[in-house]
């Protein structure tokens, strides 16, 4: 069951050479959907910490999970409940050891990278086992960050370490698995900073891993264009295939105070996370922060890891920041144009892992174990 109605964002529009700096004089609409109800199904095991989900071509009701509490693949059959794990943990060939992300790939057989190796693997039919898709280091650089799949099964990989330099931006590749050359079509910021100098000039770099900071994330559409979500300012932005940039409207947005509450809820947040192991497969939002640093003083639209998400329609999820109080997790949806057209509100203690046929999967944490259970909901239409 699904609640709508319509809310409208009003502000004045100064045009620029660079595109429209606040969002335009006539009030846009976005309908607010409130989904209710029961789920259409749900699993009876729960997990420690899911990634993401996909669902398998062949069967709607078998699901592909990144286990991120057990760091690996498994398949869940929301018929019986079975698991089965995918592929097997450790650093031979179509083996793994941290696995990122799922996205669906080539004729919809799911994909991901690991995050120790950097190698893509690829789910063979019916969930069964892996294909290894070995990356060339001269054209996929040292540390590639695979960024998603279009619909075309073609692979978007930001190529951080091209002829073994970390610059401040890396090139954007385009690549179906089989072909010879990838196709590079952007350049994005490379997500990594200098932290200090050592001895002899070496430069160290990491991620970022500020909490609550602004922050950008990069996802791949079906079309294959990349999305540029922006925090600050509140903005989408796309690069087509060709390389074409076109910038969306900025949206208003109320920063959210950072109270004691957040802050023991960042602490608990800590605790309960595995500690990433390499950069592969990272998204390119931030990690969590380092204890010893210092905590902002507001909330930015949305932050954390994976906070964006792109749904088979091509719209784009953003999982927005919330006051701690506050107990409905909050999605703003943009088209293609940058332009928010839908705010959906899930129910309580739900965070989206996924899309299917006509569904979301969404996770359920248990607030008494903090066991995560998977759960299939109808995808709201309105």
């Amino acid at each position: 069951m699904h609640f709508s109605h319509t809310i409208r964002f009003t502000a004045v529009c100064l045009i620029t050479p660079f595109g429209p700096l606040l969002w335009s004089g006539l009030a846009a609409q976005a309908t607010v959907v409130t989904v209710g109800g029961q789920p259409l199904s749900s699993e009876r095991e729960g997990f420690v910490r899911v990634g993401s989900v996909v669902e398998l071509p062949e069967d709607s009701l078998r699901v592909v999970v990144q286990d991120i509490g057990e760091r690996r693949i498994v398949v869940v059959n929301f018929r019986n409940g079975n698991r089965d794990q995918v592929g097997r943990q450790g650093d031979g060939p179509r083996e793994y050891r941290n696995p990122g992300r799922l996205f669906p790939g080539t004729d919809g057989r799911p994909l991901f990278q690991d995050g120790r190796s950097g190698k893509l693997l690829r789910l063979v039919e019916n969930g069964r086992g892996l294909d290894e898709l070995p990356l060339d280091p001269r054209k996929f650089g040292s540390r590639p960050l695979l960024l998603g799949v279009d619909q075309a099964g073609r692979a978007v990989i930001r190529a951080d370490g091209l002829d073994g330099s970390f610059a401040d931006s890396s090139a954007v590749l385009s690549w179906r698995p089989g072909d010879e050359q990838p196709a590079a079509f952007a350049r994005l910021a490379s997500g990594m900073v200098t932290t200090a100098t050592g001895a002899g000039g070496r430069v160290l770099q990491r991620g970022a891993v500020t909490p609550f900071a602004p922050a950008v994330a990069h996802v791949v559409l079906p079309t294959g264009s990349i999305a540029v979500v922006s925090s600050v300012p509140y903005q989408v932005s796309t690069i087509s295939p060709a390389g074409v940039r076109s910038a969306g409207p900025i949206f208003p947005w109320q920063p959210i105070p950072v109270t004691e509450a957040e802050r023991v809820e960042l602490a608990q947040a800590s605790a309960r996370r595995p500690q990433p192991q390499a950069a592969f497969g990272a998204t390119s939002a931030e990690l969590p922060r380092l204890p010893s640093e210092p905590i902002p003083t507001t909330k930015p639209p949305f932050s954390g890891p994976d906070p964006v998400r792109v749904a088979p329609d091509g719209m784009i999820w953003v999982a927005k920041n919330r006051a701690a109080d506050d107990p409905v997790p909050t999605y703003d949806l943009f088209n293609r144009d940058g332009v928010i057209t839908k705010v959906v509100r899930l129910p309580e203690e739900r965070v989206l892992l996924g899309f299917g046929r006509g569904v979301l999967f969404l996770g359920r944490r248990d607030p008494a174990t903090d066991l995560v259970y998977l759960e299939r909901w109808p995808l709201p239409r309105r």
